[in-house]
């Protein structure tokens, strides 16, 4: 009896823990439905482009699972993935941007969930259909970077897709503005596709710069806003440049020739101290300075002369090393860059440089650019103040060679009449064209006691 007793115990034991093992994975999608509609365009009544999938994945063998997507027979894309037993929210579904930034197509999706065995079987799955109804809009441009030469006849194309008919409204927002300066509507379903040519409503040119585009569509009771700027370009382009122990002079008319040529991008010329060691950061935080921060820029070659100063207008003799880097991760996916008609100002000098208090010196400088300049401006700035004390309407200048060189004699003193006090002063030249485009340069002054 105790032999037969134990026989039947060591028999009862493996078989209940084989059973237990050999328990296959379970899958299944409680959220969205079969054959359910997804859209963006009622965000806060019953839509979104991000759809929470709920389900569960068991069993005692499980390995792993798989929450992934596809449209027709095009290839699977990962929603989420995962080893341990889930019940509740599986992944978020993008139905509107892929991981590349690229936007998925409308139509009818696979939805499919599948699990492995420790066996590596992968074979426990479930799949849905969800059909995916979302508005998004694209933009195009002859020469595939976010930019229009204008003058040349350039035009952008943007394509709006509407899961069905909608009433749109496309608008175009300068940098920084919440007041478009052109708007266009229609009645559409489909596809509907506008060419704007870079000019305002009424037909005048816009000025150089980047500008937005944004839509809001509507079925008269329901509306949704489309919005990119908060999404950059995702193709990694950058470009980069230094320069390096910068040997210039500007308190004797030498300023620093800076030269770049880069593809469409945000340029950034960050300027480190002296000693700062073989590589700097483009950034502008301290003890890092920028001359110039995240400027939408078309491609091509850009030039300007640096002065040596820093924002506020004050010189910094500690500038060691310089970088110049242009980011398209940094270049919102709404934005393109007009350029082709703002004017250009250069070659500032100061003659001569250093003066003794109460005597006169030339401001001179160069302006260039396709369109009549309306007007030209110089500030006077002191150096260890930094405050502007003389602002002079520079529309009288002595111009020559067709208006390109201008030259205009400073008396030494302030807006008040009053001689300035010896020191250091950084002059700035502007000029803004019959368009608005503005354009500036500065130089250095000394004056002595």
């Amino acid at each position: 009896m105790r032999f037969t007793y134990r026989f039947a115990t060591a028999a009862l034991i493996p078989f209940c823990l084989s059973a237990a093992l050999t328990a296959a994975p379970t899958v299944s999608i409680t959220s969205p439905f079969n054959n359910q509609q997804v859209s963006n365009v009622y965000q806060t009544q019953h839509g979104s482009d991000q759809v929470t999938v709920t389900g569960s994945v068991g069993g005692t063998n499980l390995k792993s699972w798989t929450l992934q997507y596809q449209l027709g027979s095009g290839g699977w894309t990962t929603i989420a993935s995962g080893t341990a037993a889930i019940s509740g929210t599986l992944g978020t579904w993008s139905t509107l941007y892929r991981p590349d930034g690229t936007f998925n197509l409308n139509g009818t999706y696979h939805l499919n969930l599948y699990a492995c065995d420790t066996s590596n079987v992968c074979t426990y799955q479930t799949t849905i259909n969800v059909i995916v109804a979302n508005f998004y809009l694209t933009q195009t441009t002859p020469s595939g970077q976010p930019q229009i030469n204008t003058p040349a006849g350039e035009k952008i194309t943007y394509q709006a897709v509407l899961p069905w008919l909608l009433t749109i409204t496309l608008s175009i927002y300068p940098q920084g503005s919440v007041t478009p300066i052109f708007s266009v509507g229609t009645n559409a379903s489909g596809t509907w596709s506008y060419l704007w040519n870079g000019t305002k409503t009424g037909g005048t040119r816009a000025p150089d710069g980047p500008y937005f585009v944004k839509a809001n569509v509507t079925d008269g009771t329901n509306s949704f806003d489309w919005d990119e700027s908060s999404r950059n370009l995702t193709d990694g382009y950058s470009g980069f440049a230094y320069v390096t122990d910068p040997d210039f002079d500007p308190f004797n008319n030498d300023p620093l020739p800076i030269s770049y040529n880069f593809n469409a991008g945000r340029v950034t010329i960050a300027v480190a101290p002296a000693g700062s060691g073989s590589e700097i950061d483009s950034t502008c935080s301290p003890p890092n300075f920028c001359v110039i921060d995240h400027k939408y820029e078309e491609s091509g070659s850009h030039s300007l002369h640096w002065a040596g100063v820093d924002a506020t207008g004050k010189f910094r003799p500690d500038a060691g090393m310089m970088a110049i880097v242009s980011e398209h991760a940094a270049f919102a996916k709404n934005a393109v860059v007009i350029y082709g008609t703002k004017p250009k100002v250069d070659n500032v000098t100061v003659t001569p440089p250093v003066a003794w208090s109460g005597a006169s010196q030339t401001i001179a400088w160069d302006v260039t650019g396709p369109t009549a300049i309306a007007s030209k401006s110089i500030t006077i700035e002191n150096q260890e103040s930094l405050s502007v004390l003389r602002t002079i309407n520079a529309t009288a200048a002595i111009c020559t060679g067709g208006g390109t060189h201008c030259s205009f004699v400073w008396d030494g003193k302030a807006d008040n009449g009053m001689l300035v006090a010896p020191g250091a002063y950084t002059i700035t030249v502007s000029a803004t064209d019959s368009l608005q485009n503005a354009a500036s340069s500065q130089g250095l002054a000394f004056i002595q006691e």
